[in-house]
């Protein structure tokens, strides 16, 4: 070493510094992207779950005012019309699964067309031929069996639709995911 060579200041940071800086944001952008994605699909579960409530309601609401159920569960004609016929559950219940909960849905949906509050249409899913859209766009171009569903919150492309259940003992309804 040269006793009288210029001492050279060292400024910045060295290649180590910079990648184990590197390195904690990759581990928190990695823990924060997790928590949203957990957030965005509780918020899916949770917008299923209201849906599902807002359909029972207007069921009900329907009852209320109109004095009968918006299908005719006991009538000859359409009891087990469509409707998953396992014999033991049969006599205790009828269920409307898949496409068939457009039949349940039917009365409910021509009087919110005719401007009867019992649904908010716009929000609430429906796959029908010409594919996957609110209730209202369906309503609006003229749809006439509307069957109601929603996103799979796991699968985003997959489309599940609520399942529609009589009870015949209670005279009851619920809505099912």
């Amino acid at each position: 070493m040269k006793p009288f060579a210029k001492k050279i200041s060292r400024r910045g940071f060295t290649i180590v510094e910079l990648l184990v800086v590197i390195s904690i944001m990759a581990v928190v952008a990695t823990l924060a992207t997790g928590a949203v994605l957990k957030s965005v699909r509780q918020s899916r579960v949770k917008r299923i779950d209201m849906t599902q409530k807002s359909l029972e309601t207007a069921l009900m609401s329907y009852r209320s005012l109109n004095g009968e159920w918006p299908y005719k569960f006991d009538d000859p004609d359409t009891v087990g019309a469509g409707v998953d016929k396992n014999a033991a559950d049969f006599a205790e219940k009828q269920s409307f699964t898949g496409k068939e909960n457009a039949k349940v849905f039917k009365k409910v949906f021509e009087e919110v067309k005719k401007g009867r509050a019992l649904l908010d249409t716009s929000s609430i899913m429906t796959r029908v031929s010409s594919g996957r859209m609110t209730v209202r766009e369906a309503l609006e171009r003229g749809e006439s069996d509307v069957p109601v569903g929603y996103p799979n919150p796991e699968n985003q492309s997959e489309f599940k639709f609520f399942k529609v259940v009589y009870y015949f003992a209670t005279d009851m309804l619920t809505v099912e995911k």
